[in-house]
């Protein structure tokens, strides 16, 4: 009979509807995995990177920062401990990962200008040791904004390292710096060249190595 037709073919659209349904929930639950995957993995490499500057670099981060990452460390251990990744929630972590990213880019910001303050004086001595001094500065600019290479961070660790080693051969004090500062922008007079800078230069037999040049009165 037609209604017994009609009956079945509603049958089938609903078993078909389903079986949509079904293969969307897959999908999405494949797609949730996968993005939990690469958060974890993120994040792992994040973790990573701030454990080393906070070890390293003597990077102190706030307690707000701090709070935030240990709780998404335990967010991200629950999970997949329910057996399901929802999408939403697998948003909300994301979310949250973010936030705590732009936080940590902002106390960066902060701290890397005490961090590196070296950079300063390395300007002044490259014209003694220039390839030296150029491999230092860049490695250090490499990391002037926060990343979770932690590759970037050893490499800074290393030119700070290095430049310190550097600054030290040289046998260098306040006085001398502020002298080579000035020589490097051209503002040096003779009247600067103190008894114990003119030692310092014959100690490094830099005596032909820097110059002086008249200035307009």
């Amino acid at each position: 009979m037609l209604v017994d037709r009609i009956y079945e073919l509603i049958e089938r659209m609903e078993h078909v509807r389903k079986l949509e349904q079904a293969e969307q929930n897959r999908r999405e639950l494949e797609e949730a995995e996968e993005r939990f995957r690469e958060l974890a993995h993120s994040a792992t490499d994040f973790v990573a990177s701030f454990a080393y500057a906070r070890e390293e670099l003597r990077f102190v981060p706030s307690a707000e920062l701090l709070n935030a990452l240990i709780g998404l460390m335990k967010d991200l251990e629950e999970i997949p401990a329910t057996g399901f990744v929802e999408k939403s929630t697998v948003q909300q972590t994301y979310k949250q990962f973010n936030t705590i990213k732009a936080s940590m880019r902002n106390e960066w910001k902060k701290y890397y200008p005490t961090l590196t303050e070296v950079r300063e004086i390395l300007y002044v001595i490259k014209p003694f040791d220039g390839d030296r001094v150029e491999n230092c500065l860049k490695d250090i600019d490499d990391a002037r904004s926060w990343t979770a290479d932690i590759g970037t961070l050893q490499r800074l660790a290393k030119a700070l390292n290095d430049a310190s080693k550097l600054i030290g051969g040289l046998n260098m004090d306040k006085e001398v710096v502020a002298f080579l500062s000035n020589v490097a922008e051209g503002r040096a007079r003779v009247s600067d060249l103190s008894e114990r800078i003119l030692d310092w230069i014959g100690r490094e037999k830099l005596e032909n190595r820097i110059s002086l040049r008249f200035v307009s009165s």
